[in-house]
């Protein structure tokens, strides 16, 4: 808050109102004097009375206090012998003085009182008006722009006052930027402590910032400009704080809004996403099943193949099987999108899981070789048999995709303490990009023009379900990538009978 000299202001204030008091005993002396002697001194004092009280209605009880004792002066000049002097020579006069003086101050003050409340109300009523037509405005605002509009629109009459506001936008900026309070804008929004300009304007008697927020985060500041020193005492601060908190709510409203109506349009797209896919994956299943079956049925009963067309037929089958699992994962990531797995779990070790992915992943790359080294202290996990089969194939298909096709594929099981780790590790180039955005469906690797990250962002799935982790990062020495599963270790139930 900026508050300049207010002394230099109630001097000048005073003068004024001295001045202006002087004046008008002078009008009302020369008034008496007009008639004569046609009237007593006791209505001259009323008339001097009167005009204290209609100088108290007109200008307040600073004035009434002056024109009092102005009053009293004048009448004991010009009308109390001995004249042209203070000096009384009968003593009722001071009675007269004194009940006078007295009279004048209480009426004065009683009228001052009057008035100040009457404008009070009036003023109050008028805030309680301007709140109400906020309050309407802010329920159609729907936007940040509106908001302020319709803020400044309905205050400011009440207020009697230059109001500025500085809301955050969608984007989180504060807008408007190009002002001479933004660095204390910024420093309410940060919490720390606001400072007055480096060069304050004369021509404002007061500012008041006003933060306008909710219990948990500031959405702007409210500013107001040329506010009496006691705006507190008549209810603008108070007036203006009300309406920081109802804009607040505003602009809450407005981003639960927006953050409800984005929802549901992500939501609408995934379900049409899921929709589309779930129809191509079907589409495409059949005539691919068909030209499996056909190439496979080619093989087996033509006898008499040369070395290059059974060739071809085994690449055929292959690929074949290759692009019937790319839409088993889009299926697979279908149904895990809209409902959570099914787990059928039972205690299996893990290197016949381990087994039965390398070997269904052999008959589709046939020429790449995996190294397996398996930890023989690990006791059997409790999981679901065919999702973990997925897991450990998908992660091979993963290295296979992103290495050489001469490079080995290392897959290591180890027990840690709560964990069993199993590791699948290439030798390729390693990711390049942040390998956490790998587990998101329809993420791609290096170099991929087709899209993928279907297996990983599966694995993912399948892995949290069963409570444990799943990461990815490069090698160390920058030869290759590895992904790492981690499975809890559940203690086994002891199937041991006591058989007599």
């Amino acid at each position: 808050m900026k508050i300049p000299n207010i002394n230099a202001l109630s001097i000048r204030a005073l003068i004024k109102t001295i001045s202006l008091c002087f004046l008008i005993a002078m009008g009302v002396t020369a008034l008496c004097w007009s008639f004569g002697g046609f009237i007593d001194y006791a209505n001259i004092a009323m008339i001097f009375l009167l005009s204290t009280f209609l100088t108290a209605l007109a200008f307040g009880r600073g004035a009434a206090v002056v024109s009092a004792f102005l009053n009293v002066a004048f009448f004991d000049f010009f009308f109390v012998a001995p004249l042209y002097s203070f000096d009384v020579e009968d003593l009722q006069y001071l009675i007269t003085l004194a009940v006078m003086l007295i009279v004048g101050l209480i009426t004065g003050n009683f009228v001052s009182n009057l008035k100040e409340k009457i404008a009070d109300i009036t003023r109050r009523a008028s805030m309680s008006l301007a709140l109400q037509n906020l309050s309407q405005g802010l329920f159609k605002a729907q936007n940040i722009d509106q908001v302020i509009a319709t803020s400044l629109t309905s205050l400011q009459p009440a207020i009697k006052a230059e109001l500025s506001m500085y809301l955050l936008n969608e984007e989180g900026v504060i807008i408007p930027q190009n002002t001479q309070h933004i660095e204390q804008v910024i420093a309410i929004m940060d919490g720390s402590v606001a400072t007055p300009p480096s060069e304050p304007d004369p021509n404002f008697e007061c500012e008041i910032f006003i933060p306008i927020q909710s219990d948990w985060k500031k959405f702007g500041v409210l500013l107001a400009k040329d506010l009496s020193p006691f705006s507190k005492k008549d209810g603008r601060e108070q007036f203006l704080q009300t309406a920081a908190d109802l804009i607040a709510l505003a602009v809450l409203k407005l981003q639960l809004a927006r953050s409800d109506e984005a929802s549901k349009v992500e939501a609408a797209t995934e379900r049409l996403r899921s929709a589309i896919l779930s129809s191509l994956s079907h589409d495409l299943r059949t005539p691919l099943t068909k030209i499996i079956g056909l190439a496979e049925e080619v093989q087996s009963k033509a006898a008499n193949l040369d070395v290059n067309s059974n060739h071809t037929l085994t690449t055929i089958a292959n690929q074949g099987k290759r692009l019937s699992n790319k839409i088993n994962n889009l299926l697979e990531i279908v149904k895990l999108q809209t409902q959570k797995p099914t787990l059928e779990k039972a205690w299996q070790p893990i290197e016949e899981v381990i087994g039965t992915s390398i070997k269904y992943f052999s008959s589709l790359f046939p020429y790449r070789k995996v190294e397996i080294s398996i930890d023989p202290e690990i006791p059997p996990l409790y999981f679901d048999e065919v999702l973990m089969e997925r897991v450990i194939y998908n992660l091979l298909d993963n290295a296979a995709k992103y290495s050489g096709p001469d490079s080995v594929i290392e897959i290591n099981a180890r027990r840690r303490k709560e964990f069993v780790e199993i590791e699948v590790r290439d030798y390729g180039s390693g990711f390049t990009k942040s390998p956490t955005s790998l587990f998101k469906a329809f993420a791609k690797g290096d170099n991929d023009s087709v899209v993928g990250g279907l297996g990983l962002a599966i694995c993912k799935t399948i892995v949290d379900s069963h409570g444990g982790t799943i990461w990815a990062e490069n090698v160390a020495d920058g030869n290759g990538a590895v992904v790492v599963v981690q499975l809890p270790l559940i203690s086994a139930p002891n199937f041991d009978l006591d058989l007599e």
